[in-house]
């Protein structure tokens, strides 16, 4: 009796061993698995090389860290890798390289134009105008080598994109790059997942996608409306360019180009607006510092400084009792319901149910206009339109008032002052230190006439004059002593 088994084939793997040169010539075809060997004590790794003609139809691994593989048939073909530390050069444009299992041993690949997949793996890649994409697995990385006007395409999530020469297009989010000075990015397609970008000197394209830039001297470029946030310039700015887009500044300083921006920006940071084209900034912000250059910006917080140059337009509100600080002159400013000091003259303030104090106007009387606001006059000079304001004087300080029923203070120390425009419906609020009732100050000869002036005066150094009023018109319901 006799019986019979099936045949087992066995299939034996190409070795290419340490120190070994192996060539495959045109009509070569290996099927079986290729092992390639990476350098011994005595010998440099394996090498294999495919000519015109030949191909390999099985995986190519590599073992020991090592090993060149090398296509030169001049013919695109897709190859499996498996393993790391490996040289694979392929020829061809239009070839794939498929990668896996290099457990941190990066494998290189060089060629332009051709395909790398990634999966759960590393590789530098040199070359240009090639496609590298993260098929699968976790902590895929690349590191992409290429001329200065050439582009590499990086596809995939949650991976770590190393450009160290060359430029990139980064499809996808999550990822983490870094990126040389003078490099070009490009990030598309981030559906709401920020990139983490760590990068000085660099070119950032944002197209309709979210990025955390970390680094400073960037250009940042948006098309689209997209999502920002900047960190760690330490004091070399970064410059964006775009409408539209939602920006963070975290203890960054940026240059803004561009309108009709969302910004928000933590204490100490700084921003320079520019080219807001009549559509304003909107700035969440304390303690930050802002410059409006010529722009348009809507800014609300407290404790900011805001510089202006040029023919600016700025409106302040929700500083909640913590002062902004304005400093420029020629302005335009709004305060709604908000705190400010305002350092420069000739600006136009728009205000309602608003404090603010203006110094060093060296002449060139501010414009208010609005009503029911506290007004500190600090050796300045304004133009007040409106009514039911309430100005404080404080040094040598100027007021033209038209309107009614303002109050005008004084301290026990007046200073010197001059009131064009008194109503009968306005009020002076004296200190009972200087006289106790309005008798008293009639009794005291304060209150004299002075051509067509009346002048309340305490001394040399402290006198009130109202412009082109009669003393004999003034009656004790317009004088308050506190």
């Amino acid at each position: 009796m006799s019986s019979s088994h099936p045949s087992i084939p066995v299939i034996s793997p190409l070795n290419v061993i340490a120190g070994a040169i192996v060539v495959l010539h045109s009509g070569a075809n290996i099927s079986a698995p290729v092992m390639i060997y990476g350098a011994t004590d005595d010998d440099v790794g394996g090498s294999l090389t495919l000519q015109s003609g030949a191909s390999i139809g099985g995986v190519v691994m590599f073992f020991g860290g090592g090993g060149v593989f090398n296509d030169a048939t001049g013919a695109a073909s897709n190859y499996q890798f498996f393993g790391g530390g490996g040289a694979i050069h392929l020829s061809s444009h239009g070839s794939i390289a498929n990668i896996s299992n290099t457990a941190g041993d990066w494998n290189s690949v060089y060629g332009s134009q051709v395909t790398v997949n990634l999966n759960g793996c590393e590789a530098n890649v040199f070359g240009g105008d090639n496609l590298v994409a993260f098929t699968g697995g976790l902590n895929n990385q690349v590191s992409l080598y290429g001329g200065a006007t050439q582009w590499n395409t990086v596809v995939g999530s949650q991976g770590t994109t190393i450009v160290s020469g060359g430029n990139a297009s980064v499809v996808g989010g999550g990822d983490t790059i870094y990126a040389a000075a003078g490099v070009w990015l490009s990030l598309y397609a981030t559906n709401g997942v920020a990139d983490a970008v760590n990068a000085s000197g660099a070119f950032v394209i944002l197209n309709d996608a979210e990025a955390a830039i970390i680094g400073g001297g960037d250009a940042i470029l948006t098309s689209g409306a997209s999502t920002l946030s900047l960190w760690g310039t330490n004091g070399s700015w970064d410059a964006v360019y775009g409408s539209d887009n939602t920006i963070s500044l975290i203890g960054a300083q940026a240059s803004i180009v561009g309108g009709g921006e969302t910004i928000s920006a933590s204490a100490g940071s700084w921003m320079s607006l520019y080219a807001t084209g009549g559509r304003a900034d909107n700035v969440s912000a304390t303690d930050a510092y802002i410059i409006v250059n010529s722009a348009q910006a809507a800014i609300s917080g407290g404790g900011n400084n805001v510089f202006t140059t040029g023919a600016a337009s700025v409106s302040l509100s929700g500083t909640d009792g913590v002062w902004d600080t304005f400093w420029g002159s020629g302005a335009q400013l709004a305060l709604a319901s908000a705190e400010a000091s305002i350092v420069g003259g000739d600006n136009f303030v728009a205000a309602s149910n608003a404090a603010l104090s203006l110094y060093q106007t060296n002449g060139h009387a501010d414009a208010i206009a609005g009503a029911h606001n506290s007004i500190y006059l600090m050796d300045a000079q304004a133009q007040l339109q409106g009514g039911h304001d309430t100005v404080y004087f404080n040094g040598a300080s100027s007021l033209s008032v038209s309107g009614g029923d303002d109050a005008f203070c004084f301290n026990a120390a007046m200073g010197t002052a001059t009131i064009s425009g008194f109503d009968l419906s306005d009020t002076l609020a004296l200190s009972v230190s200087d006289w106790t009732s309005y008798q008293s100050l009639l009794g005291s000869g304060a209150l004299t006439q002075v051509g067509a002036d009346t002048l309340i005066r305490l001394d040399a150094n402290n006198a009130i004059t109202l412009t082109g009023v009669q003393a004999s018109s003034l009656t004790a319901a317009q004088f308050v002593f506190t």
